[in-house]
Parts: C-alpha cells; structure tokens; sequence
C-alpha cells in the first residue's frame, strides 16, 4: 500500500514504529490466510488493543481496515490480469465466503456491475481496444465499508 499513509507522531518512538511497520509487513506477507488482531498485534509484541490504536494513529486505518484493502487490491490486480472466476480469486487472497468477497465491491454504484462482471468487462475492453487492457478503467472501484473498534464489519456503504 502506499506510503502516504504512514504518519509518525511524537508520541510514539522509533522501536514502536518499527514494530508496526513489522505487523503491515506481516499483512502484506500473509494476506492470503485467516488473520486475526492477536495474530497480528503479536507481530508487534504490544497487547492487542494498544496495538490497535497504535497502528491507527500511524496508518490511519485499522489492522483489519489494511487487510481487507490488501485483498481487494490483489483481487482486484487477478480479474484484470488472468482469465480466472470470481470464487477462485475470492478464496486465492484469503476471503472465506464469495458472498462477503462480493459485497466489498461498489460495482453497482461505479460502473452498474458486480464483482463477477470483471472477467466479462475485461473482455469486452481485450475485444474493444484490440488487446490492449486499460487498468485505469478499474480504478474507480471502490470498497464500500467500514469498521467498528472491534474489528467487525457493519457492512454500510462509505
């Protein structure tokens, strides 16, 4: 993910911050497999909750906020790339349920489709632009979620 998003604080010193960006190197490592903040936070070696606000104050996301965003983008960078189904991409980047994968994507909002559209909207764009595909057409894609301090999904649109 990009760096912009990293803002060090006074309050926090640079072995803490090392430790952090440990804990996203863990994420960014381990996307793929069932995650929790115990995990996660142990990567750190802080509780889980001071890890938690820790790593919100630095990233200004949510451990968990950071690990669906990995996801989606290397779901999303899948149905660009290959010719692959939906529910192959949803359990390769560590979703558990293609129902939940599916909802994360704003498609109807964006570009009036759901997630299972991509492959047939790659296509259509291979066909239309003599096999050239553009990635900037997907990115407008959005994640329409957000999460409470426990971690759990509320499922509300942004």
């Amino acid at each position: 993910m990009a760096e912009k998003t990293f803002r060090q604080t006074k309050s926090i010193d640079s072995d803490i911050h090392e430790r952090l960006w440990r804990a996203r190197r863990f994420i960014d490592d381990y996307y793929d497999l069932p995650l929790n903040l115990s995990e996660i936070s142990r990567q750190a070696c802080l509780s889980r909750y001071h890890f938690l606000r820790l790593f919100r104050e630095t990233f200004q996301t949510t451990p968990h906020q950071y690990l669906i965003q990995r996801r989606i983008a290397k779901a999303k960078e899948l149905l660009r790339s290959k010719p692959v189904s939906v529910t192959d991409v949803c359990f390769e980047v560590g979703f558990q349920s293609l129902g939940s994968f599916s909802s994360l994507f704003a498609f109807p909002q964006v570009r009036g489709g759901r997630a299972g559209q991509i492959p047939q909207a790659r296509k259509g764009l291979v066909a239309k632009s003599a096999g050239v595909l553009h990635s900037d057409v997907w990115a407008g894609f959005k994640c329409p979620i957000s999460f409470s301090l426990s971690l759990s999904w509320k499922g509300s649109p942004v």
